[in-house]
């Protein structure tokens, strides 16, 4: 059976889009032009509203019989902040520029492809976290209970990912400083640049590391873990741009 949406479209500037579902799925996509608008599938208990140029969704009940989806599409000339609230459920964003994107989940499984975000940050208590060329101007933060996180070719100045019981997977990082925390799971990381860009200060308490602790380096890198494996290893480059340096385009819609 096809699923049915209705369409709610706004008329005017938008600065944030906050959403909250008790459970359900958010799609956030970036779009050419237009004003933002949201769609919702049929005969769910969401209500949509716009107060000071804040676009309101809000799951009021749970549905027994429909799967809540809320999809929420961005044009490119809007730069909103995106506030997301789940107790359990789903987040994809892909394609867009944002403001800051803040995740609050009790279980949510997060998708993000292609995005740029002046800050990022996610507090949950089990995360499931998948990203894939992503750029954060300033912080990106994680802080989850349990889960784990892949995140596959990401810039941005500062990183800070913890889990208390949770794996970390990420590969063609460029950051300036980094750090890592897993009480039990292993940390596995690839960074851009070679060993000598970097102070690595790095300890599994009950496990092994590959890598030794270096004292050079305009960059940092922090790993800990209590019980886990830590595997750092380096993708070459001509040179470690800073976050400054991203395209013209991306910064000026951050207020670079």
């Amino acid at each position: 059976m096809k699923v049915k949406y209705s369409r709610y479209a706004t008329d005017g500037d938008v600065s944030a889009i906050e959403c909250s579902l008790i459970n359900g799925n958010i799609e956030i996509y970036g779009c050419a032009d237009g004003n933002v608008c949201v769609e919702k599938t049929k005969h769910t208990h969401v209500k949509i509203y716009v107060k000071g140029g804040i676009v309101k969704i809000r799951q009021i009940r749970k549905s027994l019989l429909r799967k809540t989806t809320v999809k929420i599409f961005v044009p490119a000339h809007c730069v909103p902040d995106i506030s997301v609230s789940l107790a359990q459920g789903g987040l994809k964003v892909e394609h867009g520029i944002y403001g800051d994107l803040r995740i609050k989940a009790n279980n949510a499984e997060a998708a993000v492809t292609d995005a740029c975000f002046s800050n990022a940050e996610a507090s949950c208590k089990a995360l499931a976290l998948d990203c894939k060329d992503v750029t954060v101007k300033q912080l990106f933060a994680v802080n989850a209970d349990e889960g784990y996180a892949i995140i596959e070719r990401c810039l941005c100045t500062k990183l800070d990912l913890c889990f208390k019981n949770g794996d970390a997977g990420v590969t063609g990082l460029k950051c300036r400083d980094s750090s890592f925390t897993s009480e039990s799971g292993s940390v596995n990381v690839n960074l851009v640049g070679t060993k000598n860009d970097y102070v690595l200060n790095l300890l599994s308490k009950n496990g092994t590391c590959n890598c030794e602790n270096t004292e050079t380096g305009d960059y940092n890198c922090k790993v800990y873990t209590d019980s886990g494996k830590i595997v750092i290893d380096f993708t070459d480059s001509d040179a470690l741009a800073p976050v400054a340096e991203q395209p013209d385009e991306i910064c000026a819609a951050l207020g670079a």
